[in-house]
């Protein structure tokens, strides 16, 4: 065998060894697998996802909806992730009509190395939201009282006050 064989065999049988060093894929991790929301017309449905980066190489992840971005959000929807790294991202849906909404929130990774195939890769959350619409007085009171506990405890006390004053005395006994 000359040495151009030679040289042609021994790159054949050792290109094997070096090919995994260069083409590692990225890894993604997320929970949940699905998401299923439930909603109303005057307020967001809220969620979290937990992605995480288990490779070894720092890499660049977008979050984002497949369909209807203008009512479905990801924040943060870009950002770094080390090796062993995760982060939490909300995802808010805000719907104009009443109804049912399928589609994917998709997960997309890249590695920042250049010494790595610089391949994406990515997985697909599918996401359910079923939107109903609730009686205006009904939206307007529960997005009165969200985040103020003491007005709705105090209201609570006030009813509770007065039940008891129409119970110990009765209606007959009140002078009006």
């Amino acid at each position: 065998m000359n040495t151009k064989n030679t040289k042609v065999l021994s790159l054949i049988l050792l290109s094997p060894l070096f090919i995994p060093a260069l083409a590692r894929a990225a890894a993604i991790s997320v929970s949940p697998a699905k998401i299923e929301l439930s909603g109303t017309l005057s307020k967001p449905s809220v969620t979290r996802l937990v992605v995480k980066n288990p490779g070894e190489a720092a890499m660049l992840f977008d979050v984002y909806p497949d369909s209807f971005q203008p009512m479905i959000k990801a924040m943060p929807s870009s950002f770094v992730l080390e090796s062993n790294e995760k982060r939490e991202v909300t995802i808010s849906a805000a719907a104009k009509n009443e109804g049912i909404i399928q589609t994917n929130i998709s997960v997309v990774a890249e590695p920042l190395s250049e010494l790595v195939l610089n391949a994406r890769t990515g997985v697909k959350i599918p996401l359910t939201l079923t939107v109903i619409n609730e009686p205006a007085l009904l939206a307007s009171l529960s997005s009165y009282f969200d985040n103020k506990p003491f007005i709705v405890i105090s209201v609570i006390i006030l009813l509770l006050g007065i039940a008891f004053i129409l119970f110990r005395y009765g209606l007959k006994n009140l002078n009006y």
